[in-house]
């Protein structure tokens, strides 16, 4: 008899266990944001690149991760875990959205967004939550119906945030381009490499959480985030954010700049921009486009691997708001695009005179980073997405 209820009790140990780590950690993380994280956007100049963007989110977030606790009060109880798995369904894609748009992106949903899906949540999570607590089986007989329920809620709602994740990352890469002139150098990219974790932490928590009614599967679940989660927190306890906050909205980091533009600069006079309207502005923009391609070409500032605008305002002797103007007014639309065709027709004319020479070389000469950088921008080229001028106006390139 003895070893019977051994048999019976020893998993549900081991599910005890891994949810008290869960619901522990999430409350020792949430301390330690709180303690030794920055407030956001603080007035501090000396702290503005330390904060941590999400800050109250997250620690609110790591909190609400605490409602698992039901189950680790009814640990044999079916409707204790129905709860845990409908929780984990509809809540954590929900958190994930709020959190990268938060922390990439410095945006929020709006309050009349926010309020019918906390609204709905609740009143969703609220019953069940109530029988989770008494700790019977009243719910087993409704559980393929309740689980189908919080997919539709919290897979509508991600839905939802993925697309506004979408448009935040395409405004935050087109600004970029217009700052950097090199993919490597996009604040932007650390969005994407951090996106590739979402797939695996839906899978963790809520695609088997839906389809595996197993106490061993929620012990994957805890365990697996507990550990994500902790080393969340150390990852993101560094002196300096990657990503702390710039002079602009959104994805931002200081770029210092580079001490390489020490040449003698074309006069251009912001003035023949501030003073000039309508016809005028579009030819004053041509003039100091005209400027910006001359000191390109002439000085090679194109095979700068590292080029920014800034640099290249510098070198013309304007600012970056009437250079980022004029480039933005011509065929090129951004810096980005403008250097990266300087460099491909260059690097086009350096393989015909040096046609022994290796890709990746040529990429290097050129001013890219790597030959499939390089490749790219020969297939925009031959596909007719670059400007036809850029040819003719790079004739005179220097190709030693």
């Amino acid at each position: 008899m003895f070893q019977i209820m051994e048999k019976f009790i020893t998993p549900y140990i081991y599910f005890f266990a891994a949810n008290l780590v869960f619901v522990f950690s999430s409350a020792v993380c949430a301390y330690i944001r709180w303690v030794h994280t920055c407030p956001e956007f603080s007035k501090d100049a000396a702290a503005c690149s330390l904060h941590y963007p999400a800050r109250k989110s997250t620690i609110i977030i790591t909190l609400l991760l605490m409602l698992d606790f039901p189950y680790l009060l009814n640990i044999f109880s079916s409707d204790a875990l129905l709860y845990a798995r409908a929780y984990s369904i509809i809540s954590y894609p929900i958190f994930a959205v709020v959190l990268v748009r938060l922390f990439f992106f410095y945006a929020a949903f709006p309050v009349r967004v926010l309020v019918p899906i906390v609204g709905s949540i609740t009143l969703y999570m609220a019953p069940l939550f109530y029988f989770a607590i008494q700790g019977g089986d009243f719910l087993a007989t409704y559980s393929t119906v309740i689980l189908w329920g919080a997919v539709a809620l919290g897979g509508g709602i991600f839905v939802y945030g993925l697309m506004c994740i979408y448009k935040d990352y395409q405004v935050a890469r087109e600004r970029d381009e217009g700052l950097f002139s090199n993919p490597d150098d996009f604040p932007s990219r650390l969005v994407r490499i951090m996106l590739w974790f979402v797939p695996f932490y839906i899978v963790l928590c809520v695609i088997l959480p839906a389809f595996f009614d197993s106490g061993w599967v929620k012990v994957v679940r805890d365990v697996g985030y507990a550990c994500g989660n902790i080393w969340l927190v150390g990852y993101t306890l560094q002196s300096r954010r990657p990503n702390a906050k710039s002079e602009v909205d959104g994805i931002g980091m200081a770029v210092a700049p580079l001490p390489v533009i020490g040449r003698k600069q074309h006069p251009v006079y912001e003035a023949d921009i501030r003073q000039t309207n309508g016809k005028n502005v579009e030819k004053a923009n041509g003039r100091l486009f005209e400027k910006i391609l001359n000191v390109l070409v002439e000085k090679e500032l194109y095979k700068q691997a590292s080029l920014t605008l800034d640099e290249l305002a510098l070198a013309v002797g304007s600012n970056r708001k009437y250079v980022s103007q004029a480039i933005h007014h011509s065929p090129y639309l951004s810096f980005y695009k403008l250097v990266n065709s300087l460099r491909v027709v260059y690097a086009l004319k350096l393989r015909e005179k040096h046609p022994e020479m290796k890709q990746d070389e040529l990429a290097i000469q050129a001013g890219f980073n790597s030959r499939f950088v390089l490749a790219r921008w020969i297939k925009r080229l031959h596909s007719g997405e670059l400007p036809n001028m850029q040819k003719k106006r790079t004739t005179d390139m220097n190709t030693s």
